[in-house]
């Protein structure tokens, strides 16, 4: 398979270089190199530079990084003109992707017997539920659980393994399979047992995206698992492994009798769109109706080449329900609302992940101007030399007690801000011990951020937007 992407100095065209602003060179370019920099030689990312609790590799977070950053590359390739000064950024950005897949499947070869054990236990028994019997949420820098990890239920999470999976296919999709090599024996030895084991959890409770709800079945998940056997089966038909798609769809009915699409359908998606979760109970089988939740996750599934896996009807109703809920009229989107509950982590901020992801998500539906706000708020906030002071509801409380003395690193970008937050509560009381301050360095928050931010040039050079 030969690599997709080319560029000519025939080409008569408008290139980045020239749509950019030297602001918007130094924002985009230098959000990209503070992303670089959190990727180690081996592929491992501690999620947050700053923040030491989140000096982990999450296998979420790592990759959707490692994706957003062949996104990045693509653009690149095709959007720079020869003699750039910025062209290295289309190499490096390949690199740190691969270096972060090839860390992460080596993890899948070391928790291989965790996976095996998960396949072959029966799920009424006590111990499947162990995280012993399952890929771990993440890892430390040697590729290993933490000792205060270990026996975690809210590591117990599905969304990994089917991730992974896909960073592989887009990799190997955008460049080809001469330069996915050192992976593949990898990938080689333990695709069939990855397949084996999603269709063999996606039906049964774990933790959602943010480690939480652990005793529920969760939509992202049941998706992510979708999109993942689709991606097995993809990787399969360009290494030549014959996993195929109708193979897949005919187990999956083992757990249900119309499969995982079949699943999703009856279980999650109703007439307000896509809900969040479901109650199980044991052999009596599942709740009637979902919880009528909403979780903002399902977002980093479904775009891109996977709007097949909701229609489009209740694709562009659960995105009006974010509008609705959890942006309300605000710039950023909150992560989740549950049915009785609320996000109370850092009081439930806003979330730069989940709010970029939808200004990219955006850009698919030729809604240029949402888009628009969004990058241009987090632009105007975060990465502006004269930035436009937007005092939140942590800024004034800190500044009025002479507390708020914590600058951020340039070209960081933070998990969230606390602006009319989700709640008035502080799980933990995380906000006071970390200085008053969110999370001012993500990884995932840097890398969500370089596409939109890079392809609304060429979008308003085409008439659309402002």
């Amino acid at each position: 398979m030969a690599e997709k992407n080319s560029r000519t100095n025939t080409d008569k065209r408008t290139f980045l270089d020239d749509l950019l602003s030297e602001e918007e060179k130094q924002n985009i370019f230098g959000v990209a190199d503070h992303l670089y920099s959190h990727i180690q030689d081996n592929g491992y990312m501690p999620a947050s530079l700053s923040y030491r609790p989140y000096d982990h590799h999450w296998f979420r977070d790592a990759s959707l990084v490692a994706s957003r950053l062949i996104d990045f590359s693509n653009i690149l390739e095709t959007g720079l003109q020869d003699g750039s000064e910025y062209l290295s950024h289309v190499k490096k950005s390949r690199d740190k992707a691969l270096s972060l897949i090839l860390f992460m499947c080596d993890a899948i070869d070391s928790f291989s017997d965790n996976i095996k054990h998960g396949i072959e236990i029966d799920v009424e028994r006590r111990d499947f539920w162990e995280l012993s019997n399952h890929f771990p949420a993440r890892v430390n820098k040697s590729g290993r659980l933490s000792s205060t990890d270990e026996g975690m239920e809210g590591l117990r999470q599905y969304d990994s393994i089917p991730l992974i999976l896909n960073s592989c296919w887009e990799y190997i999709d955008s460049f080809g399979v001469d330069n996915f090599k050192p992976v593949e024996r990898k990938i080689r030895k333990n695709i069939e047992a990855l397949t084996d084991y999603m269709l063999k959890v996606y039906n049964t409770e774990c933790a959602n995206a943010w480690e939480m709800y652990w005793n529920k079945i969760h939509s992202y998940d049941v998706l992510s698992i979708e999109a993942g056997l689709e991606s097995a089966s993809k990787i399969s038909g360009a290494l030549g492994l014959g996993i195929e798609v109708k193979r897949l769809e005919e187990k999956s009915r083992i757990n249900y009798p119309s499969g995982i699409i079949g699943f999703l359908r009856d279980m999650f998606i109703r007439d307000n769109g896509l809900r969040d979760s479901k109650k199980t109970w044991g052999k009596k089988g599942f709740e009637t109706e979902p919880e009528n939740g909403l979780d903002s996750a399902f977002i980093f599934i479904v775009s891109g080449t996977r709007k097949n896996l909701l229609d489009e009807n209740t694709y562009k109703k659960t995105v009006s329900r974010i509008e609705r809920t959890l942006m309300d009229k605000n710039t950023l989107s909150l992560r989740f609302v549950g049915d009785g509950y609320k996000d109370v982590y850092f009081y439930g901020g806003r979330w730069l992940p989940v709010s970029l992801r939808l200004a990219g998500n955006y850009l698919e539906t030729a809604e240029i101007d949402k888009a628009d706000k969004i990058v241009e708020y987090i632009n105007k906030k975060f990465l502006s030399a004269d930035s436009e002071k937007i005092e939140t509801y942590v800024d004034k409380k800190y500044r009025l007690a002479g507390k708020y003395n914590v600058s951020k690193e340039k070209f960081a970008l933070p998990e969230q801000v606390v602006i009319d937050p989700a709640s008035d509560r502080d799980q933990d009381c995380f906000l006071e011990k970390n200085d008053g301050v969110p999370i001012l360095c993500l990884a995932w928050s840097e890398a969500e951020y370089l596409c939109p931010a890079s392809k609304l040039p060429f979008l308003r050079s085409q008439g659309n937007g402002r």
